[in-house]
């Protein structure tokens, strides 16, 4: 019974390989890098089923080859691993379809069962407080959508985003509670020491966007850096922008990737959202044709966005087809 109960153990954890250098990350932020790097992780898996805990192993000898070795430059990155235990198998198995080939950044992942080394090594107890902080399942899906949306408007320098409550740290910006707030406004505010936005930040988010919804083209006027998938042509058909490989990977679910651009839209308050075909029901907004094309309206008596950017917003947007 001992050891029916481990296998079951270790087949509720999927081990994740690829994630990151931690090389590159100097040992006194290395707690805070962990901490990123589970957040970041758990968002992913929880869309799958409740996970219950994920431990990050970055730098540690042993455990099937992690850590470091010794080189002719000195000290290298072997791998860095992370261990997500599941409350059912069918979670498990269904974030390991899920994530396997993946691209996390620019980097490709590998994910398997566990073999038995880190359902032994993990903290059996679960982590409540990412439970309740991400859900899962559609829960997880709209926490995601709408923290993408907060980390867009960070990264356009808003000086203020209304959000009725909290979804976690987000750098260069204090969340205030009404009491708290300027007009009583509850919402995440920037430092008046924070840097200058990044327009990289901003292409860098979209792209990724558009290549998880398998987008063939992205107009962009000059390199941003590297997209899985895709290179940047000056003088393509289509004009200066990212074009799709030929050969590369469908994405997973095309019409779940519309939707997550069409809320992403619809939590900031965009009027009008392209999309050539009906991909699914957005609430507050009809699928038609119009003045502006074929696409979502937002009705006169839509709920207000979720997210009110202060310093501008999305008038218009644009989806990608279904498929």
């Amino acid at each position: 019974l001992v050891s029916l109960a481990a296998e079951d153990d270790s087949l509720r954890v999927v081990v994740v390989t690829g994630l990151a250098d931690a090389s590159e990350v100097p040992v006194a932020e290395r707690a805070a890098w962990e901490g990123e790097l589970t957040d970041e992780l758990w968002g992913e898996c929880c869309r799958h089923g409740e996970v219950e805990r994920i431990g990050v192993y970055a730098g540690h000898g042993g455990g099937g080859g992690l850590g470091y070795g010794r080189g002719d430059g000195g000290l290298h990155e072997l791998e860095t691993r992370a261990a997500v235990r599941f409350q059912s198998l069918e979670a498990a198995a269904a974030a390991l379809d899920a994530l396997d080939g993946r691209h996390f950044d620019t980097r490709p992942l590998r994910a398997a069962f566990d073999d038995g080394t880190y359902a032994a090594r993990l903290d059996g107890s679960e982590d409540t407080e990412r439970q309740t902080r991400f859900g899962f399942g559609d829960a997880a899906a709209a926490y995601q959508d709408s923290l993408r949306v907060l980390r867009l408007a960070a990264a356009e320098g808003a000086p203020s985003i209304v959000c009725d409550r909290p979804l976690g740290t987000l750098p260069h910006y204090d969340y205030l509670r009404p009491e708290a707030a300027p007009d009583g406004v509850a919402g995440y505010y920037r430092r008046h020491d924070a840097p200058p936005p990044s327009p990289l930040d901003v292409s860098r988010a979209i792209l990724q966007r558009a290549s998880d919804a398998g987008a063939p083209f992205v107009t962009c006027a000059e390199f941003v850096g590297p997209v899985p998938h895709y290179d940047w042509r000056p003088d393509g058909p289509d004009g200066a922008g990212y074009y799709r490989h030929a050969g590369a990977p469908v994405a997973s679910d095309p019409r779940e990737a519309s939707l997550g651009v069409l809320r992403e839209a619809a939590a900031a308050g965009a009027e009008f959202v392209l999309c050539p075909e009906h991909v699914g029901d957005v609430a507050g907004y009809d699928f038609r044709g119009g003045p502006d094309g074929t696409g979502y309206y937002r009705r006169p008596d839509a709920p207000p966005p979720r997210f009110a950017i202060l310093c501008g917003g999305f008038p218009r947007a644009r989806a990608p087809p279904g498929g």
